[in-house]
């Protein structure tokens, strides 16, 4: 699992939090909750709740400005809600851009292992989470592939500058032959795991730290910070 670690590649380190896993995610949960069910026009809370988050980035020591750029994504997705109104996209893209970074700092404050393993405690079916550990897994394998694809592509054309047409061709080229490399590299780990007896379900030595007084402490901390935010609608 080492080689799906959110922190390699372009991922800035983080701390990782006092609390227990699961409450970091119990906590995510509902600031997911919160922010979506917040009006069009609450921008106290939406504001309050941006400067929460940038505080819990400085409390993990993750660099807010690699938090921001890869967040940034969301800006073109969000153009799709122009045509409601200037204030339903601006209301759109500050919730999603929450709600992206809020993610950011879950995925980076916990280790994949460590982030699974909560996810499986808190309930979440075996098949799916067998499922989210392999795409964990082989995210940078892809990765990988991608570049290799690449680089041919580049080595072939030369220094000739291709027209428009030729990079969407090559670039469909590309991803058509990622999806037949990995839908090979899938069979032959379905063929190897089966062999090895996998019935299911992935075996796992950590069982996870019990539920301290602490984290009752640090999860009622956590609730205060976002209710607050509701005085504020």
């Amino acid at each position: 699992m080492s080689s799906g670690h959110p922190h390699h590649g372009n991922a800035p380190h983080a701390h990782a939090p006092a609390l227990d896993p699961r409450g970091v995610m119990l906590l995510w949960l509902l600031w997911l909750l919160l922010v979506s069910g917040l009006s069009l026009a609450a921008w106290k809370p939406l504001l309050y709740l941006a400067l929460l988050l940038q505080l819990a980035g400085l409390a993990l020591a993750v660099d807010l400005r690699a938090l921001w750029k890869q967040s940034l994504w969301v800006v073109p997705m969000s153009l799709c809600a122009l045509p409601q109104g200037w204030l339903f996209w601006g209301g759109a893209l500050a919730r999603a851009l929450l709600c992206v970074q809020a993610g950011l700092l879950v995925a980076w404050s916990l280790t994949p292992p460590v982030l699974l393993q909560a996810l499986g405690r808190l309930g979440m079916p075996a098949r799916l989470l067998a499922v989210l550990r392999f795409a964990i897994r082989y995210l940078e394998l892809l990765s990988h592939e991608s570049e290799r694809c690449n680089r041919a592509r580049e080595l072939r054309q030369g220094a000739a500058s291709p027209s428009l047409k030729l990079r969407w061709k090559a670039l469909g080229q590309v991803v058509a032959s990622l999806f037949l490399r990995t839908l090979e590299r899938a069979e032959r780990v379905s063929q190897a795991m089966r062999t090895r007896g996998y019935c299911g379900q992935l075996p796992s030595r950590s069982t996870g730290r019990n539920w301290r007084v602490s984290d009752t402490v640090a999860m009622l901390h956590g609730l205060a910070w976002l209710g607050l935010a509701l005085c504020w609608s």
